[in-house]
């Protein structure tokens, strides 16, 4: 559905499993109400007569910042019922009050400076200001003082129509609920809300806390720390204010965000489905390391009217890829002269091995550019490390006619050779357009995502939030390709492993010693390593050395800075305490030590260690009989009433080979005393 205005109530008016992280917002939990038929008359919205015609000047948007990053998104909706001062010399000159849907103006003042002033409701504050590059998106108050910088305006020029507000309330659930007058599960343009609804908030299915929409149908439940939540109409509603009323059909409407990560296989029979899914697992579980996980092919048609292809190869090549120096750049007219060179270099990079292959540039359905790279140039490679093609440009992915093979088809299937994945366009775009999805896709691969499927919709997410007119890429980008597929990006792989001599046994006031061993079996160097190893209450007086030196963290007693790790090195530490005298029963000891990196690590199962020491193991005593098992039965029944005397008894403990061993006496009996507890092995001859 269309989650900005569809109503999300399930049968039961509530919607479930609504997860916070990071303090993030929450705004889309909408439930639409319709009357029945006895009251439907008493439902229609009234009209509301035609403002004057009156000269706008100053005003525009107050937003919910969902996101909290200072921009105004395009699914962020604007935030009805917020009071806006306009002051001049510091005095309030005039005020008015956000509409329906968030926008505000003020009208009909004479020339002068002004500054706009917003009074933020109870529990909102006020976002970032002035992010992004673009002026008609961003929030223009301070946040701290709560005002534009000074606008001069004079009367009746154009309006100055771009002086936007962002309000955020971290951790926050919330929307509103709809008097859905049409029945259709969207909110319409004019349906009301509906004040005095009763909305609990549920955990663990139970109630937490409960609040009342607004006069305008809104509810916020504030301040919530991470975890999930339930958001329910609470039942006293339906014999109270919505009684007669009934639940607006769920999830209606559409947009064009994906809501699952997608990607297609693009064969035509068991052999090329063969290839595809075998490549794909070796990919994952065969790829060598190397330099190739740093490695670009960044290529780039010439500048024509269509766009600067070069720059917007250059965002991600010079600002967000981190490996430029084993990246390359395969521009046309700027560093390759013609197309046969452009070709030749693209073919010797892919089968240098590369991680990916981006282009920025006209294309068709078989070729990037004129003639840079055909899809009969899949034939000619002889690549045996697979990269993922990124092509910013139109129609090479182009699977729909079965009677025409795409470059994209071609390079996914070839036999042997080609690329593991390609994300392309299917239809027309253009670059202004392209650039929302490219530069995102790099930036959350930098930031820590590897997979593939989620890297594409992180990337379209982009798009689907901007103000762009080119949302059509949201339809036309498919992965032809695995999108669980995880991207064999370099990065670095720190572990710690925390020992103690084995078997160990301690007592009160004996001294342990753990050593903590770390190191970078990754590709790329471990930027800004910490190792952290809290000791627990019972370990006093530790005496901490480390080869080579460490220093302690600032504002830490218990971890220490290791710098930057190149791959392959590592340290020791050693750590030295007393087990508290005082201990006067049996207590397992267990500490974890951690290791961490600002560099991107895929691997987290080694990054840390623990140990587990028990102090005052009681001596136990280990005993029993031997008997002549008449009936052979392996039991002591009761009438084998005939023992063994003289058998040779061992005993060893398996964790330490440690060997005790006796007799059986006149009676058959014997006995192990004063043994540490432990797992054993009896045996008797």
């Amino acid at each position: 559905g269309d989650e900005e205005y569809d109503s999300d109530g399930n049968s039961a008016h509530a919607v479930t499993d609504i997860q916070i992280r990071n303090q993030e917002m929450e705004l889309t939990v909408d439930f639409g109400y319709y009357p029945s038929v006895a009251n439907a008359l008493s439902a229609q919205a009234a009209t509301t007569p035609d403002a004057p015609n009156l000269v706008k000047a100053i005003g525009d948007m107050v937003f919910w910042d969902e996101d909290r990053d200072g921009i105004w998104d395009s699914n962020e909706r604007g935030m009805p019922g917020v009071t806006i001062n306009l002051l001049a010399n510091n005095t309030v000159f005039t005020t008015t009050v956000t509409d329906a849907s968030g926008n505000y103006f003020f009208e009909d003042i004479p020339s002068g400076v002004y500054q706009v002033q917003v009074v933020p409701p109870p529990n909102w504050q006020i976002t970032l200001q002035d992010q992004g590059t673009d002026e008609r998106y961003d929030s223009d108050v301070d946040p701290v003082l709560g005002l534009t910088v000074p606008i001069t305006y004079t009367f009746p020029q154009s309006a100055q129509a771009d002086w936007d507000i962002g309000l955020m309330s971290p951790g926050t659930i919330g929307n509103r609920v709809w008097l859905d007058n049409n029945a259709n599960g969207l909110q319409d343009n004019g349906e009301p809300g509906i004040p005095g609804v009763q909305m609990d908030l549920l955990q663990n299915g139970s109630v937490i806390s409960t609040t009342l929409t607004d006069a305008l149908g809104y509810y916020y439940f504030f301040g919530l720390p991470d975890g999930s939540y339930d958001v329910q109409v609470d039942s006293s509603n339906f014999s109270g204010v919505l009684a007669g009323y009934v639940l607006s059909p769920q999830d209606q409407g559409y947009d064009t965000m994906p809501d699952l990560h997608l990607g297609r296989f693009p064969v035509n029979n068991a052999t090329e489905a063969s290839e595809m899914v075998n490549r794909t697992i070796a990919y994952e579980t065969s790829s060598p390391t190397g330099d190739w996980q740093k490695r670009v092919l960044f290529v780039a048609d010439n500048t024509d009217a269509a766009g600067n292809f070069y720059a917007h190869s250059d965002e991600v090549a010079d600002n967000i890829w981190p490996y430029p120096a084993d990246s390359q750049k395969i521009y046309y007219l700027q560093n390759y002269a013609n197309s046969a060179d452009v070709k030749a270099a693209i073919i010797d990079g892919i089968n240098q091995g590369a991680l990916f292959v981006t282009y920025n540039g006209h294309s068709s359905k078989r070729t990037w550019g004129d003639g840079f790279f055909d899809r009969v140039d899949i034939n000619s490679l002889s690549n045996t490390i697979f990269p993922i093609f990124l092509p910013m440009t139109c129609l090479e992915g182009q699977y729909i006619n079965p009677g025409f093979i795409s470059l994209a088809e071609q390079a996914v299937r070839t036999t042997g050779k080609g690329a593991v994945a390609s994300w392309s366009p299917t239809g027309l775009g253009v670059a202004t357009g392209h650039q929302f999805i490219y530069n995102a896709f790099f930036a959350n691969l930098v930031s820590g995502e590897t997979m593939l499927g989620p890297l594409t919709t992180l990337a379209k997410q982009s798009l689907f939030e901007s103000h762009s007119t080119f949302r059509d890429l949201l339809d036309t980008y498919i992965l032809l390709g695995d999108p669980a597929l995880a991207v064999q990006v370099a990065d670095a792989d720190v572990g710690i492993v925390k020992d103690v001599p084995p078997g160990l046994s301690l007592s009160p006031g004996d001294t342990i010693t753990y050593t903590l061993s770390y190191s970078n079996t990754g590709v790329i160097t471990a930027t800004q390593v910490i190792i952290t190893d809290t000791l627990p209450g019972q370990l006093l007086n530790p005496i901490i050395s480390s080869n080579p030196p460490l220093s302690l963290h600032p504002g830490s007693s218990d971890s220490w800075d290791a710098g930057d790790l190149a791959p392959g090195a590592g340290g020791m530490i050693t750590i030295t305490a007393t087990v508290d005298p005082s201990i006067t029963q049996p207590t397992p000891i267990t500490n974890t030590a951690l290791i961490s990196t600002t560099a991107l690590d895929t691997n987290s199962a080694n990054n840390q260690s623990s140990v587990t020491v028990n102090v005052l193991d009681l001596p136990v005593t280990l005993g029993g009989v031997a008997w002549y098992d008449i009936n052979g039965n392996t039991l002591h029944d009761t009438q084998e009433t005939l023992m063994v005397p003289n058998v040779f008894i061992t005993v060893t403990d398996i964790s330490t080979a440690q060997v005790y061993t006796t007799l059986t006496d006149s009676n058959g009996a014997w006995q192990v005393s004063g043994v540490p507890a432990g797992t054993f092995q009896i045996d008797a001859s």
